[in-house]
C-alpha cells in the first residue's frame, strides 16, 4: 500500500508540474497575440487579450483604467490604418502566483517605422484566468532607452 501512495503523489506532482507549463505556454501564446494584435493593427483582436477589469500603465500620461479606455485608445490609435509599431517581445519571465493568477516580465523593443524610432520597454504584468482563458489584467511599462532608427522604404 505505502507504494501506491508514493505513486499517487508522484503522479500528482507530475500533474502539478504539468499544468503549470501549460498555464506558462498560455500566457506567452497571450503575449504573441498582444504583439501580433498591435503589428497587424487589429483592435478587437488586441482588446480580447484584456480581462474584463484590464488596467494599462503605458507611461507617459497615459493611464487607462478599464476596457472601455483601452478600446478608445487603441482605436484611436489603431483606427486610422497602420500605425507603424512593430513589437518584439523576449526573455519573459512568467510566476504563476495561483490557479487563476500570474505575474510576467517581459524586455519588449518597439519598432515605430512612421517616427524613425526604436524604444526598449520592460513590461510588467499581471494575468489573470477568466473562463478558462488566461488574460491580461495589468500592464505598466518601464522605458529603458528611446533611439532614432533610419527606416527607408
Amino acid at each position: 500500500m505505502a507504494d501506491l501512495e508514493k505513486l499517487e503523489k508522484r503522479l500528482s506532482k507530475i500533474e502539478d508540474r504539468c499544468q503549470k507549463l501549460e498555464n506558462i505556454n498560455e500566457i506567452q501564446q497571450l503575449r504573441y497575440r498582444y504583439w501580433r494584435a498591435i503589428r497587424e493593427n487589429v483592435v478587437d483582436d488586441l482588446i480580447n487579450c484584456f480581462s474584463k477589469n484590464g488596467k494599462v500603465d503605458y507611461g507617459y500620461g497615459i493611464e487607462l483604467k478599464n476596457v472601455k479606455e483601452i478600446t478608445d485608445f487603441f482605436n484611436s490609435l489603431m483606427g486610422n490604418g497602420k500605425t507603424g509599431f512593430c513589437p518584439q517581445g523576449h526573455n519573459g519571465e512568467i510566476e504563476i502566483t495561483g490557479n487563476d493568477t500570474a505575474k510576467g516580465i517581459w524586455h519588449v523593443e518597439v519598432l515605430h517605422t512612421k517616427e524613425g524610432e526604436r524604444r526598449g520597454v520592460i513590461y510588467h504584468e499581471d494575468y489573470v484566468k477568466e473562463k478558462n482563458e488566461w488574460k491580461i489584467a495589468f500592464i505598466k511599462n518601464d522605458y529603458i532607452y528611446t533611439q532614432e532608427v533610419d527606416i527607408r522604404d
